[in-house]
């Protein structure tokens, strides 16, 4: 009865806190939007209340606009702050448990960051982006021959479409794509937690951390944590026991995977050594039937290809092969031995794209790489040792930097291999058993391109493993507190509190960038689209092709301009090989040698007097040549053959 009674008091409440929600941020908006800007526009010529004018006093170095757009950044932030508030007390003051409303409350503060997050690095970029989201363009636009690619899994851009029809600006669509992607890696991370069997706080912990750090993560675009998300989710299913004796939680864990591979082709090959080895332990250690075992396999094998399978049918029949992805390959031609070129054959001359796309980086697959194999020589196979080592500690480096004592790696070894009686606790506590799949990732990485450790841009390829991480770290640490105090009390605070502070030590950046509030523009998007708009101001819009370190990628500006990229070399022997390249542009860095000799060269026109005019010519770093001649009149005075 009293139960009744608290769910009908609780449910009462409901529409009180809708209404004080929908009336405090109304309120906030009116006097946001129509109070405030008249009062700072007066501030700024001085005629408001004193401590205002002296508040704003910035009018011989900032415009009025500056300050009424920080004004907008704040208006954003308190509204969202706002709604994150509202949302979570409205989720408390539900019938809902109080751990169920922590997870709920977890959800909507994640959403409220990540449209945070969306809005203030709309201008942030990175060079995968630009593919995702020239392909997500070419589906949208019904361009069949140009969509496919063997290197660029389709999800991501495939998620980034709906956002096309909803933002005008389709850096701000790919961002929106990130912002679901966070919600879908918190939801694996979630079920990677609950499998564990771990306690109800140390789940609830755990996921308001990730809520945290995937946010900070969603700044760069890329389908890594889609893939974590949805990956982390089919293991989940894979390290309970329903997979084996429940047809649809195996079924239902193979569509999850396929969705990964999706995502991200990495997680096929992962996902195969994952699934055989937990099958391999159901059999050795649970004395599962092997007969059920090898049907339940069978059946996530059919699920997994009736997601993937059309994927990987469009693939073999574009390029004329069986082939799932054309990215592994490619990772492992870039590491091979030093006895001939190894790099991206786009980053050793310049290439034409393809009609349609705007660099070779969409599509790769067809360059003449230098493939190679360690079978080949024993001085091949000694350098494929010698990469698979160097990779292993690489990567060993980035799975404990998750923590700042790294005890989600050693918990995940240790608590695998001290689990005494092995079968029995590997099947009272499943964390014991996520080494597997941290494993299974990290070996289809050891033979190929794993990242480098400066800049860390790519512990994005490991973020697949810090759910099972964090899992391990707490399942140890708990485990370890049981075994070193006989005072309950005394056990759990002790390994949550110690697990938290490692995990909020070593992300300490990421926290302070998920409540940052300011913008934090790409330096190079930025340079390109302020020369974007000039070479579109004057009418000098072509392909372009960039020599030297320009501090530009060649792609943010093939992209904000829609035209062709045919590369970016770091030198070029002879200006020749510039003009071969079929390039109208050509972008280097302004006072090298190369410049120079550009300016001597008849068959190149400087274009500083069009863009920049003569007088502000050596502020900008770059300087931009055309491949055709230019009436004198058009050149600066000093500039040219002659000169």
């Amino acid at each position: 009865m009293r139960s009744l009674l608290n769910r009908s008091i609780r449910e009462s409440r409901i529409p009180l806190v809708l209404t004080l929600m929908v009336v405090s941020l109304g309120l906030w908006i009116v006097c946001a939007k129509l109070i405030v800007p008249p009062v700072i526009e007066n501030a700024y010529r001085g005629e408001s209340w004193s401590f205002l004018n002296r508040v704003i006093g910035g009018q011989a170095t900032h415009p009025v606009s500056a300050y009424l757009q920080d004004w907008e950044v704040i208006t954003v932030a308190v509204f969202l702050a706002g709604v994150g508030f509202w949302l979570v007390v409205l989720v408390i003051s539900s019938p809902l448990s109080w751990r169920a409303s922590l997870v709920a409350s977890a959800y909507l503060v994640q959403i409220m960051l990540a449209v945070k997050s969306l809005w203030l690095v709309r201008e942030q970029i990175n060079a995968d982006a630009v593919s995702y989201i020239r392909i997500a363009q070419y589906y949208l636009n019904g361009q069949t021959d140009v969509m496919v690619s063997g290197v660029w899994s389709p999800l991501l851009s495939w998620l980034i479409v709906p956002w096309l029809l909803v933002f005008d600006d389709a850096l701000l669509a790919a961002h929106a794509a990130m912002a679901v992607s966070v919600v879908v890696f918190l939801f694996g991370c979630f079920c990677v937690l609950r499998a564990a069997r771990l306690p109800d706080i140390a789940i609830i912990v755990g996921t308001w951390i990730t809520v945290f750090l995937s946010v900070a993560w969603s700044v760069l675009i890329t389908p890594d944590l889609l893939m974590a998300g949805l990956f982390c989710c089919g293991t989940s299913l894979l390290v309970s026991d329903k997979w084996i004796a429940n047809a649809r939680a195996a079924l239902g864990t193979g569509i999850l995977l396929g969705a990964a591979y999706l995502a991200k082709a990495v997680a096929l090959p992962a996902s195969a050594l994952m699934i055989i080895a937990l099958a391999g332990t159901k059999v050795a250690v649970y004395q599962t039937s092997l007969r059920q075992t090898i049907l339940a396999t069978a059946i996530i094998v059919a699920g997994f290809l009736i997601v993937a399978g059309p994927w990987i049918g469009i693939l073999s029949y574009k390029y004329g092969r069986l082939v799932f992805s054309t990215i592994g390959p490619i990772q492992h031609a870039i590491v091979g031995p030093p006895d001939m070129p190894r790099d991206h054959p786009d980053h050793l001359r310049f290439y034409r794209p393809e009609p349609g796309r705007i660099s070779m980086s969409e599509d790769p697959t067809n360059l003449p790489y230098n493939y190679w194999s360690p079978f080949q020589s024993v001085a091949y196979a000694i350098h494929q040792v010698k990469i698979i080592h160097r990779n292993a500690h690489m990567v060993i480096q980035y799975l404990k930097a998750f923590d700042w004592f790294g005890l989600g790696l050693v918990s995940a070894i240790l608590g695998y291999l001290l689990a005494r009686p092995w079968g029995k606790l590997l099947q009272e506590e499943p964390w014991r058993l996520l080494v597997i799949p941290i494993v299974s990732v990290v070996l289809i990485y050891l033979p190929v391109y794993a990242g480098h450790l400066y800049p860390r841009q790519d512990v994005r390829y490991y973020w697949v493993t810090f759910p099972f991480l964090t899992a391990a770290s707490f399942g140890f640490t708990l485990h370890l507190s049981g075994a070193m105090f006989n005072i309950r009390a005394v056990q759990r605070p002790l390994a949550l509190a110690l697990v938290t502070l490692s995990l909020i030590v070593g992300n300490e950046g990421a926290f302070l960038e998920t409540f940052s509030l300011s913008e934090t523009p790409s330096s190079q998007y930025r340079a390109a689209k302020i020369l974007a708009n000039k070479l579109r101001a004057t009418g000098l819009v072509g392909s372009i092709a960039v020599v030297g370190p320009a501090q530009m990628d060649d792609r943010y500006l093939a992209y904000l301009l829609n035209v062709q990229s045919f590369g970016a070399l770091l030198k070029v022997d002879d200006p020749a090989e510039i003009l071969s390249s079929g390039a109208e542009l050509v972008i280097v860095p302004r006072g090298t040698a190369l410049a120079q000799q550009l300016r001597k060269d008849r068959r190149f026109a400087s274009a500083d007097k069009q863009l920049f005019g003569c007088n502000e010519t050596n502020e900008n770093p770059v300087e931009v040549f055309l491949t055709r001649l230019l009436p004198a009149s058009d050149a600066c005075p000093g500039i040219g053959p002659g000169y």
